[in-house]
Parts: C-alpha cells; structure tokens; sequence
C-alpha cells in the first residue's frame, strides 16, 4: 500500500457531501465488490478509502488484481467529482488513461471524458463506484481505450497554450496583416479620423488628406455638370457664396509643420445643401468630391500660398490669387457614399423594432457568435456578450472569428470584431467568465443579468442553462442549442413571468423526445463523428459543416425576433432535411407543480398528471399503475416529474390490488436513456385508487415504499411513490432516510 495522507476519522466524522454519499451507499451494502476499509480528513479534503473485488480472468494482459485498494479524496464543499488513486504500490500505472502527479509515482484514474459540469449534475455513488470497477475490469483485458478515441497526451498538467502559425517559422521575419488598396480597376479611398502615418504602408503609397467645404442654400438651380478643373469649381462655388481660394489657402495654410501632409493629395468635399425654393429651409444635402492632380504642397505654390526656396516650401504671409490668376489644376469628380450609422442598420436589414432591446448573450461558440453576428448586423438589440473559452484554431470552421483570435478570449473579440464592422457599438460589454462560477463573477455581469430584457443562452452547456433557471433575480432567458448531429436546431423559451423555467422545459422537451416518434433518434444520431483537434483527454469536438451553423443560426434569429414578445413559454424544434426543407416540431410545455423538500426542488409536469388520470380511467373499475420519469440534477437538488411508463403486460390488475409486472420494462427504460442521452430516469412507482377512494396510502402502499426505502438505502438518490384518485396525487419522496410527502390537485 502506498502511504495514505490525512489523520484517521470516524464515519460520523465526515462532513463533505460527497464522502457521506459514498460511505453511506458503501454500508448499506449493496454491491458485494465494494468494502469500506478507512476514512481520513486533511485540511479540506476527506478520504475515503475502500476495497473492490474485480472480475478478471486468469490471465490477464494487465496485472489488475483481483482485489484492488483504492483512495478517494473528496473535497469538503463537494464542488469537484472525488479523485481516484490506486492503494497497491505495484499498481500498474503505466498504461492509458492514468495521470501520474508531478514528480511522484502517485496515480490517478482518468474515468470519464465528459466535461465535469455534466458529470455534476448526474453524479451518484453508485455510477461513481460502479465505473471505478468497469475501468479495473476494461483495463486488465487491455480493451479500456477505445480505437476511435486517438492517442493520450504524453504531457498534462499546464493551462497555457501556445498558439503559432503552421510550419516552420522564419526567426528572421515579423507576422503582421497586409492592407490592400483597390480591388480591379477600382480605387476606393475610405477617409477615418486621424493625422497621416507615414509608417502605414509603403513610401510610394498615395496619401490623401480632405477639404471639407460647405456652400450656402442651394436652391431652384439647374443641374450642372461636374467641374473638370479648380478654377471651374471655383466659379461655381461662387454662385452659393463660396470662395473656394480662400477656403482651400486658409487650410493649407493651417497645416505646414504636420509630418507627411506636403507630399498628400487633397481632396475637396463640397457638400451643398439644398431646397426645392428660396423660400423653403433646407431638406438635405449633395456631397461631392474632388481628387486634384497636385499635392499640399504644390497646390500652395500654385494658389501663391507658399513660396519655394532652395527645395524648402514655405507658407507666404497675407498671399491672394484670383480667380483668373489660377492655373490649370485638374480635378477627379467622385462619388461620394456615407458610412453607416446605427440608426440605418435596422431599415436596411427590416429588422425594425428591438433596436433599444437590452439582451444578453451566453455562449459565443459556433452557434452563438453567428448569432450574434446576424442580429448586430441588422440592428437588432443592444448586446452584452460572456463566453469562458477562448479561440481556439479549430474554432476556425464554423465561427465569426479567424486566426488573428487565436488564443483570446472568445466573448472580448467578439464584441472588438462586431462592433468594427458595423457602427453604433452594439455591443456593449463583453466578459470573459464562466456564468456557473457564482462566487467569482462580476458585479458588471450580475448587473446584466438582472437589468437585461432577455437572456440568450447558446452555451450548448446543461449546466449553464439550470444555473440560469436558477437564478430568481435574472432576467427572462431562452436557451438554444443543435442536436449532436446538428440537423435540428431547439429553442426552449421561459414565460414572461419566469413561472415555467428552463429547467421545467428542458424535462417537458426530454418527455416529448420519448413520446414522439419522429424524435427518438434527435439526441442519439448514429451518423454523427466526432473528429479530435488535440491530444488532451476532452479534446474533441463534433463534426459539423459552415453551412448548417448559418442555416440553424438563422433559423435562431427568427425565433428570437418572433418569440420575444410572447408571454407563454415555448419549446420548439426545427428539422432540417437533406433537400434544404425545413420543418417545425412544437414540443408540449407542461406548467409544473410542486414544493421542496429540504434542499431538494420537486416538481410534477401537468402533462404527466393527465397521462396517469387517463390511464387510471380507462383500466376503471381496477387499478393500474406504473413507473415514473423524471429529470434529477444531483449537484442542483433538482427533480422534475415528466413522465410515466404504464404497466407492462404481466402487471396484475384487481379492483382493490395492483402488482406492477416487469415484461419489456427493462429494455423500455434502456430505451428512455438512450433516447434522453441519460437525462431521463427511473425515479418511483405510481399506481391508482378505485373511484371514490381517497389518494392515501394504504397499509400495502406503506410495505411498497418501505420496499423502495430498503431498495433505496444508502445510494442517495431519491425514489417516489405516486398515488392518483379521482382529483389528486399523493406523493411521498425518500431521500437517505428523510421521508416527506405531498399532494397535488389534478388539472380540470
């Protein structure tokens, strides 16, 4: 045995959540493998160390024992999924999915490749211990690493990534961007605020500086034709009370002494403000401008504003020229279009209405930054942006960003990117957090929870979406979010009043997956490849085209834009097929009712109360029953009746006795977890009262959930009894040796 840390405590002792749900499934001895031998505590951690009997052949690639000592440290708080190290100091550490600490021989078992927030919210002793025996098992055959998982890292342990070009670097040359100027045989001249740079591109590279002059009224005139030369322009301005010598002197004049300006071309801007009568203020304006064939400095001498002395240039004091003294200085008419400014991207795009709308957007991968792209460009809403990653090269496919991200936080060049390429600054903030992280955020990101009008949710994260539910103060929030294959785009959207949260829909939308035919394989697409973008254990990402993020990420738009106003909640799912077609699937929303039960949060959906009366109706003068379905978040304290399962076949049915049967029952509820990608479980029994009779317990129903308590003993989980009559539910819960019940009025 390696040598165990910590001081040695009494089960009584512990305090941690997780170590009490483990030791306690370990005494109410439900697996014959598992023995509890020890526990300990250092500092914040508690210890729990225990033997598992492992079923292994003979002979054996990898000499796994056939029992095995293993330590489990446990964090008080229970934030973490404990560690798992070997006891044996001959422990055969080196193979797959092992991480060996530091400088030591310690090791750890690497159990799971799901992201530890998922792992979190399905956590239990039984799964936890029951892996920790499956992975002896698959190591000792050597058939533990899967073939198409890739190969392991060779090194872990660092946070900082090094993100550089493909290839073999020169050391010589420096990595910069290259801004090109005309495209064909057109020349587009984009004026910004700013003095010229002469560092800003070659020293051959024409620069051009602007002369912006505005006449008087102009008003009842005929169209002319466009000046060719400065002296015509001149005698036109003339006309609209405009000396365009003076004008254009004065200003060159202003400018000797600025670096680079003598060697720029000017350009003239003459904006014209008009009206159809002199009698009539003005109604808008005519900009035109006018490239001309000299520079600042030549044109100085040729106004007689500067004077040249051995090739130096000098501005003259008090010089005039008229206009008849003028020489021949050619012009280039140009059309003149203005930028964008914020008030136009909405009339535009038609994306009127929302241009004050205050929302929030979670999540900035594929799905999220085009969404947020789309609505930015059209005007739609006033945005605050949060993502916790950053950008990644691989991210590169299907996101707004490219290489210059690399390695940034994805929400900050969001927003830097989004509010450069449209004006206005719709994007207001942006935070690099993670919005699960309650104690660390922000009081700028508490202020946009709460302040925002919506809440967007595009973080592909359960977690983060039953954290949002969660919280009683934030604003309104809609989650979206593609199926693994991405055909299918889903929308879940809270009610107006937030009576109906996420969590309640996102059971209502699971319920609807294992009662819909059509959506039994939408979370379970076999097609589906994963494709590995580097060597660490969670490196993987979904093999997904540009063309169906754009195409669902549209489809986002337009439900936020018609939804947003509507006061019921929503959950909807549009299917794309391989042809281009699109079709829309409305999910039932089911209200939720219910009440607490010490930490716990316990809820039945309306639909699965409908669907219990129902079949109490039709099996009437007997009673019936079956299993219950539910949602059950155990890092949450979450449960979410959604679903019931009848009585199979062989279930015995009497007036006054029901014995619920077992035929198929196994494979249905195998069903149910595939379907649910395992957010659906087993959670109780129900069964129903002959007409008349009240929905309490009776002294048999009593033997039943002492069955289920002794069943039940030690795991953690929570299992129900459900009792339905003529117009209510009589429910109790066990959770450890804690009881509680409740009733509940079934709907009209």
């Amino acid at each position: 045995m390696i040598e165990i840390p910590g001081e040695i405590v009494t089960v009584g002792d512990l305090k941690g959540r997780r170590a009490l749900e483990i030791v306690g499934y370990l005494q109410a001895g439900h697996s014959p493998y598992l023995r509890l031998l020890e526990c300990r505590r250092k500092n914040n951690v508690e210890i729990v160390v225990l033997e598992v009997d492992v079923e292994v052949a003979p002979r054996r690639p990898i000499p796994i024992a056939r029992t095995e000592p293993i330590i489990l440290f446990c964090t008080m708080d229970g934030s973490d999924i404990p560690s798992v190290v070997p006891a044996r100091s001959d422990f055969p550490t080196d193979q797959l999915h092992v991480t060996i600490h530091g400088d030591s021989d310690v090791a750890s078992l690497c159990l799971w490749d799901t992201p530890v927030e998922d792992l979190k919210a399905r956590f239990t002793p039984f799964m936890f211990l029951a892996r920790i025996k499956q992975w002896l098992e698959l190591a000792a055959e050597k058939t533990l690493h899967q073939s198409e998982q890739g190969a392991e890292p060779v090194l872990i342990g660092t946070r900082i990534q090094a993100i550089l070009p493909a290839g073999d670097l020169d050391p010589n040359n420096r990595y910069t961007a290259v801004a090109n100027q005309g495209i064909g045989d057109r020349v587009i001249i984009r004026f910004a605020e700013g003095k010229i740079d002469e560092s800003d591109g070659p020293k051959e590279l024409l620069r051009f500086i602007l002369i912006p002059i505005k006449t008087d009224l102009v008003s009842g005139r005929a169209v002319r034709s466009a000046p060719k030369t400065f002296k015509q322009l001149s005698e036109l301005l003339s006309l609209y009370g405009c000396n365009l010598i003076e004008r254009v002197t004065e200003f060159v004049t202003s400018m000797k002494g600025e670096k680079g300006v003598h060697t720029a071309v000017p350009v003239l801007l003459i904006s014209f403000p008009k009206s159809p009568s002199t009698e009539e203020a003005a109604d808008g304006q005519d900009d035109w401008a006018f490239a001309m064939s000299q520079t600042v400095s030549e044109l100085g001498l040729a106004l007689g504003a500067f004077g040249s002395h051995e090739n130096f240039t000098v501005p003259i004091i008090g010089a005039a020229t008229e206009i008849a003294e003028l020489p021949d200085i050619y012009l280039d008419p140009m059309i003149v279009v203005r930028e964008l400014d914020g008030g136009e991207l909405t009339a535009l795009s038609g994306m009127e209405g929302a241009e004050t709308l205050k929302l929030f957007g979670v999540g900035l991968g594929a799905l999220g930054s085009k969404v947020v792209e789309i609505c930015v460009r059209g005007g739609f809403g006033v945005w605050r942006l949060l993502d916790k990653d950053v950008f990644l090269p691989h991210n590169a496919v299907r996101h707004i960003l490219g290489d210059w991200a690399i390695g940034q936080s994805k929400a900050r060049h969001v927003a830097g990117f989004l509010n450069q390429i449209v004006p206005g600054s719709r994007v207001q903030e942006a935070f690099f957090a993670d919005i699960s992280d309650k104690e660390n955020l922000s009081p700028e990101v508490e202020v946009a929870l709460i302040e925002s009008d919506l809440i967007v949710d595009m973080s592909a994260s359960v977690a983060v979406a039953r954290d949002l539910a969660l919280r009683s103060d934030a604003a309104r929030c809609v989650s979206f979010f593609f199926n693994p294959g991405a055909t299918d785009l889903v929308m879940l959207l809270e009610d107006a009043e937030r009576k109906c949260s996420l969590v309640d829909i996102e059971a209502s939308y699971y319920a609807a997956l294992i009662q819909n035919n059509s959506l039994k394989a939408h979370l379970n697409d076999q097609d589906v490849g994963a494709i590995r973008y580097g060597n660490g254990c969670r490196d993987v990402t979904a093999r997904i085209s540009p063309d169906k993020v754009s195409l669902l990420a549209g489809l986002a738009v337009q439900a936020l834009r018609t939804f947003r106003h509507s006061n019921p909640p929503k959950a909807s799912i549009w299917r794309t097929q391989i042809d281009g077609g699109i079709s829309a699937i409305d999910v039932p929303v089911d209200p939720y009712h219910g009440q607490r039960f010490g930490e716990w949060d316990i809820r039945w959906g309306s639909g699965v109360l409908e669907a219990m009366a129902k079949e109490r109706e039709a099996n009437l003068p007997n009673e019936t029953g079956g299993i219950l379905l539910g949602l059950v978040d155990f890092e949450r304290r979450l449960i979410r009746v959604s679903s019931a399962i009848e009585a199979p076949p062989d279930s015995v049915k009497k007036p006054h006795y029901f014995e619920r049967g077992k035929t198929g029952l196994e494979e249905r509820l195998r069903a149910v977890g595939v379907i649910t990608a395992g957010q659906l479980r087993y959670v109780g029994e129900w069964h129903s009262h002959p007409r008349g009779s009240r929905a309490l317990p009776s002294s048999e129903d009593n033997f039943l959930f002492q069955t289920l308590a002794h069943l039940f003993r030690g795991t953690g989980e929570p299992h129900i009894m459900g009792i339905i009559s003529d117009d209510e539910l009589f429910w109790r819960i066990g959770l450890s040796d804690a009881v509680g019940e409740g009733n509940l009025r079934l709907p009209e």
